[in-house]
């Protein structure tokens, strides 16, 4: 099946569905996905020919026959959760099984007025008027074909509202699982984030497969608002199977004296792409985005981000980090916009490779755009192999050339998994890429 079918194909699937709608098809919401699908079907999938698509190829995918689930055929007894989730994690906790709500295996432990943690689909019953004012006002489906494409299919995802002055006790910790059993699934999750002012609200979006050879593609869409003086986390956790696509765009809005964390972990998949756009939108506002990627074999992981300075007195740091092994390919390119009303910004961005197999590669570029004349910017890239003096220094002290290069990986990573402020994620990242280090040094 070649690019256009799989397109037609899933045109089709949407034809089909708002047939079904009845007088369904005529509200806000649907006038939305209705507009995006249109756009979706103008602009098509990526190509390579477009610059930032460049070194990501979504052909091979195009030619697969992805099918959506709109219920679930597995039973709660049927998914091992012991298996997938985080161990020793207290959360609030919904699962998704190919975009799916789950209500019978989530578990919400968190009370308090004015709270809303729920399935999306759930919010746009209970919550309309919230939703309407946020839904699809920061990521643009007009503009962006993945975007276009989740705004247009997407059924469920993640609805968080936290009230002012509230500060969440548990973090939320949402686990999208990918249950391609019986065939190649597509899933669309949509999660909206709202933080009030001087609220507090820690969000771990975790992806892992149900099944070893399953084919899955997730193409996934976060809006995230943090009102004045808000502090959101947001936490991305790539954790799927050789057969699995994993595309994930975050659109943050950042307004007066508020704080976005956002992290990104990418171990295991075939294909994943990670797109993070922080509008800083108000004065005293602080921009966050760490990431880690740590591939092997045919992996291939794609970052890239975009802080865009809009106001004066903001701060942003970046900071990506890769192990790169057999023939993976990294890819990294971040961006940053310094508007011209935006004087006394300051951001920094770093990314830092290194590659451990001959084959591997790394594209980077660093991007700087300022147009404001006061203010402290920078940014910078490497990519290179193990210090052959670290590696000898720890040999003397009796270490095996296994160990020694096990050691120096893990304190390279170790860096950005610091950022991590919950410490039981914290604790399985390090075991986990622990593991995949150990693993590739054999």
């Amino acid at each position: 099946m070649d690019q256009m079918n799989l397109k037609e194909k899933l045109l089709k699937d949407f034809a089909q569905y708002e047939a079904g709608l009845n007088s369904a098809a005529q509200t806000d919401l649907h006038q939305i996905r209705k507009t995006a699908i249109n756009a979706f079907s103008e602009m098509g999938f990526p190509t390579v020919k477009q610059e930032d698509w460049k070194y990501t190829n979504l052909a091979n995918i195009s030619k697969k026959t992805f099918n959506q689930q709109f219920e679930s055929n597995l039973s709660s007894s049927e998914i091992n959760l012991s298996q997938l989730l985080t161990p020793n994690l207290e959360a609030n906790l919904l699962i998704f099984e190919n975009g799916i709500y789950r209500a019978d295996l989530s578990k919400i432990k968190e009370e308090a007025t004015g709270l809303i943690i729920n399935n999306l689909q759930t919010a746009f019953k209970t919550s309309p008027e919230l939703i309407v004012q946020h839904y699809t006002k920061y990521a643009d489906h007009k503009a962006e074909a993945m975007v276009a494409l989740n705004t247009g299919l997407a059924q469920d995802g993640l609805f968080v509202s936290v009230p002012e002055s509230y500060v969440m006790q548990h973090p939320i910790y949402v686990l999208h699982i990918a249950n391609a059993i019986d065939n190649a699934v597509l899933s669309s999750p949509r999660n909206l984030i709202i933080g009030g002012a001087n609220s507090q609200v820690k969000v771990i979006q975790h992806y892992a497969s149900l099944n070893e050879n399953g084919e899955s593609f997730t193409n996934t869409v976060t809006e995230i608002v943090a009102n004045q003086k808000a502090i959101i986390e947001n936490y991305i956790i790539q954790d799927e199977n050789a057969n699995s696509t994993n595309i994930t765009e975050t659109q943050t809005h950042l307004s007066k004296e508020s704080f976005i964390y956002c992290h990104n972990y990418s171990l295991e998949g075939g294909l994943i792409r990670n797109k993070t756009n922080m509008v800083v939108a108000d004065e005293h506002s602080e921009a966050h985005m760490y990431g880690v990627y740590v591939l092997s074999e045919n992996q291939h992981a794609d970052n890239r981000s975009l802080v865009d300075h809009d106001t004066a007195n903001a701060f942003s740091q970046e900071l990506y980090k890769g192990v790169l092994g057999g023939k993976a390919k990294g890819v990294f390119n971040g961006r940053i916009m310094v508007r011209r009303d935006a004087q006394k910004t300051n951001a920094y961005q770093t990314n830092r490779n290194i590659l451990v197999g001959n084959e591997a590669q790394v594209f980077t570029k660093p991007q700087l755009e300022i147009f404001a004349d006061d203010v402290r910017c920078s940014h910078g890239c490497t990519i290179g192999q193990l210090d052959e003096e670290a590696i000898f220094y720890l040999r003397s002290r009796g270490l095996t050339l296994q160990k020694a290069k096990t050691y120096l990986l893990k304190a390279f990573v170790g860096e950005v998994l610091l950022k991590a402020t919950i410490d039981p994620l914290k604790n399985f990242l390090i075991e986990k890429i622990d593991r995949k280090i150990k693993g590739m040094m054999v």
